[in-house]
C-alpha cells in the first residue's frame, strides 16, 4: 500500500495518567474519519526510545509514506507546537519543512525549537537522522499536543487537520522503494510490538 501520511502517538508513562493527549487527538480524528485519505496510523507507542524508534523506523522503511507526523503530549503547554528540530548532545537535526510558514495564521499553534529532553526529542532525532542518512523522500515532523479539554479540543483538531492539509499541498518528491529494511523487521520481533496499536484507515 502507498501512504501519503503516517501518524504516530504515545501511550501514557506515569501511573496517574489516564490518557495521552497525542493519542486522544489521533483516536478522535480516526473515529470521526477525518484523517487524510491514505493514512497509516500507529497508536500508543511505548514511551521508550529504543522500542518507539524501532517501530517508527520500520514503518518508514516498509511503507515509505510521503509524510511522517509523530505526535506527543506536552503537559505544560497550552497550544499545539510544531517542532523545528531535535537535538542529541551537540548535534541538531531539522525538519525539511518551513515550520513558521506552515503554521502561519493559525490561532492555537506555535513554532517550537525545543522538542524536550525525553523520548519525543529522541524519536524525532532518530527519525530525521534516518531520513537524512538514507536520502529518503519522506518528510518527518513532530507535533506536541497539549492536554485536551472541552474548551480547546475542537480548535486543536481543526488546526491539526489544517497542518496536514498544508503539508499535502507541499507535494514532496516521492519514490516507493520495494524492499524494506529486513534487519529492522527482525529487531522488531524482539521489542514487544504488541505494546502498540496499529490501524489502517481505508483509502478513499
Amino acid at each position: 500500500m502507498d501512504y501519503d501520511f503516517a501518524f504516530t502517538s504515545f501511550d501514557t508513562w506515569l501511573p496517574q495518567q489516564t490518557t495521552n493527549s497525542s493519542d486522544e487527538l489521533l483516536a478522535a480524528l480516526h473515529q470521526l474519519d477525518r484523517l487524510p485519505p491514505s493514512s497509516l496510523l500507529v497508536r500508543r507507542l511505548r514511551v521508550d526510545t529504543q522500542i518507539a524508534s524501532a517501530i517508527v523506523l520500520d514503518r518508514l522503511h516498509r511503507f515509505r509514506p510521503r509524510w511522517i507526523v509523530c505526535c506527543g503530549m506536552a503537559e505544560s503547554r497550552s497550544t499545539l507546537t510544531v517542532e523545528v528540530q531535535a537535538k542529541q548532545e551537540s548535534s541538531i537535526c531539522q525538519t525539511a519543512v518551513d515550520v513558521p510558514s506552515l503554521v502561519s495564521g493559525l490561532s492555537i499553534t506555535e513554532v517550537s525549537y525545543d522538542a524536550g529532553d525525553f523520548v519525543c526529542n529522541d524519536l524525532y532525532y532518530r527519525l530525521l537522522s534516518e531520513i537524512r542518512s538514507h536520502h529518503l523522500p519522506t518528510v518527518g515532523l513532530f507535533v506536541h499536543v497539549p492536554p485536551l479539554t472541552a474548551e480547546n479540543h475542537h480548535l486543536i483538531e481543526t488546526e491539526f487537520l489544517e497542518i496536514c492539509h498544508r503539508l499535502k499541498q507541499l507535494k514532496p518528491s516521492f519514490a516507493k522503494i520495494a524492499n524494506p529494511d529486513t534487519a529492522r523487521l527482525t529487531v522488531l520481533s524482539k521489542l514487544g510490538v504488541d505494546e502498540f496499536v496499529e490501524t489502517f484507515p481505508q483509502h478513499r
